[in-house]
């Protein structure tokens, strides 16, 4: 009835909390009425961290394969359309328009580091992202979130071959393309957000990809500086990058 009314209209999956409803969810999509709509949408992080595990279990670090299944189940229902996360939120201690919940709060700093992290994750697996309460009264949150838009404007997900030589054992990184071909590459620490990180030096190296210029993008402190470079038997080598627990973003130009 929808599209004898307007062929042109979106129909969307009404959103559902995911750590909740993720049994709701999963059974709409094993059914025959998820190859109707358009957009498949949730909201996939209210609070949820690696910190949290008493409240919320491991499913900070389950999401990605969450999603994996997601769409799997979708795809076998003739699904064709696009997946949205969207109001990813975390309580900031303080906050005078927030809840009375210290056990599942976080700090300014640390609220704006899951931010990036689970935008980026979000791109990183081909879906849309949109975020709630990020508001310029909250200044960490509000400036990253800004930084981050600026950042990935018009990025693709995309593979990046990168072997990545680090103490931490703990890194993530997901790899894009530029509408004009230059390549991106995110990556943090990927444990429990604190307020004051030292970083971990590491050493990158690109296999098969030559550069003109490496830039370093640091959406949290809001800053970009030109990285020191080598080719190595055809490989791209970015040493001693200090790779924090939010994500540093590396714009590659060739």
């Amino acid at each position: 009835m929808i599209r004898e009314e307007d062929p042109e209209a979106k129909i969307i999956l009404a959103p559902v909390v995911l750590y909740y409803g993720r049994d709701w969810l999963f059974t709409v999509l094993n059914s025959d009425v998820a190859g109707l709509f358009d957009v498949i949408d949730w909201h996939p992080f209210y609070d949820q961290a690696p910190d949290k595990t008493e409240s919320f279990g491991n499913y900070y670090h389950d999401y990605p394969s969450i999603v994996g299944t997601i769409k799997e189940m979708a795809s076998a229902q003739g699904f064709q359309g696009e997946y949205w996360g969207t109001d990813i939120s975390w309580w900031i201690l303080g906050d005078p328009n927030g809840p009375i919940d210290e056990v599942n709060s976080h700090t300014e700093t640390q609220a704006a580091k899951y931010f990036a992290r689970v935008t980026i994750t979000h791109l990183g697996l081909d879906l849309r992202v949109g975020v709630e309460r990020v508001h310029s009264r909250i200044r960490r949150p509000w400036e990253t979130v800004r930084n981050l838009t600026t950042a990935m404007a018009g990025a693709i997900p995309d593979s990046l071959v990168v072997e990545i030589e680090s103490a931490a054992t703990n890194i993530l990184s997901y790899g894009f393309t530029l509408p004009n071909g230059e390549r991106l590459l995110a990556l943090w620490t990927d444990g429990i957000a604190v307020d004051i990180d030292p970083g971990v030096y590491s050493t990158l190296t690109f296999s098969g990809l030559s550069a003109s210029k490496v830039t370093g993008i640091d959406v949290f402190e809001g800053f970009e500086q030109e990285l020191i470079f080598e080719s190595v038997a055809g490989d791209l080598v970015v040493s001693n990058l200090l790779v924090k627990d939010y994500p540093i973003i590396l714009r590659i130009e060739n």
